[in-house]
């Protein structure tokens, strides 16, 4: 991140601190909106940098892997659905 993004986001971040403490909402909203902004912007530039973006070390929520290791099926519940109960995926018959 460069310098004075941080050195922004951080005089920011002391500046609705202290509007904070008054009673002025309008004045609140509009520093958290300035804040925000700024935090996108920080957000912007970091999947702007060389080998940014979602890592396959994501975990869990990215997702199946090959083998089946994050899927439903090894959810840890034994084929239980969410009240216990035992679940089907779907039955076939050859005919």
């Amino acid at each position: 991140m460069a310098a004075d993004l941080k050195k922004k986001t951080e005089e920011a971040v002391a500046k609705l601190r202290q509007t904070m403490s008054g009673e002025d909402a309008a004045a609140i909203r509009t520093e958290a909106d300035a804040l925000g902004q700024l935090i996108q912007q920080i957000g912007t530039s970091m999947y702007q940098q060389p080998g940014a973006g979602p890592t396959p070390e994501a975990g869990p929520e990215a997702g199946p892997t090959p083998g089946g290791q994050n899927g439903p099926a090894n959810d840890g519940q034994g084929g239980k659905g969410p009240g216990g109960e035992d679940v089907v995926d779907g039955e076939f018959k050859n005919v």
